[in-house]
């Protein structure tokens, strides 16, 4: 029953998280580099990065029917499945440094909101579980 309560799901928004956090770094190190002769910002490329976590996601099922680990007791490889993008091109700037302060605060506040929903659902999905669970302790 327990591995019914960590579903693919809620794996996936375990990494969405995990790349949001990231991408929030990336930004700030943008952000901290903005000055800095010939920078070129980094990205998270998230919908490769996610495609690769549906796969691992897949490939941990497929673990799991061979050997009956629990998922909890992994770690959660975000590295393994991330793709970063290094932008190239210029903001305008005599250094040929191609950060845009603008793009990144409206990066961090679309990255911000992203990450705030999606731990949303996950906080709503968990409330579902141990509501489920409080009911079965009842009967």
């Amino acid at each position: 029953m327990l591995n019914d309560l960590f579903t693919d799901t809620m794996k996936l928004m375990e990494y969405s998280l995990g790349l949001r956090a990231r991408q929030n770094e990336f930004i700030a190190s943008n952000l901290a580099n903005y000055e800095t002769p010939g920078y070129k910002p980094v990205r998270v490329d998230f919908e490769t990065s996610m495609m690769r976590a549906l796969k691992e996601v897949r490939n941990d099922k497929n673990r799991d029917a061979d050997n009956d680990t629990h998922p909890i007791t992994r770690t959660n490889p975000i590295n393994t499945v991330m793709s970063v993008l290094r932008e190239g091109g210029q903001n305008g700037s005599l250094d040929e440094n191609a950060v845009s302060i603008e793009r990144e605060i409206a990066q961090l506040e679309e990255n911000t909101l992203l990450y705030s929903i999606t731990a949303q659902l996950l906080a709503q999905r968990f409330r579902g579980i141990k509501t489920i669970l409080e009911n079965e302790s009842r009967v």
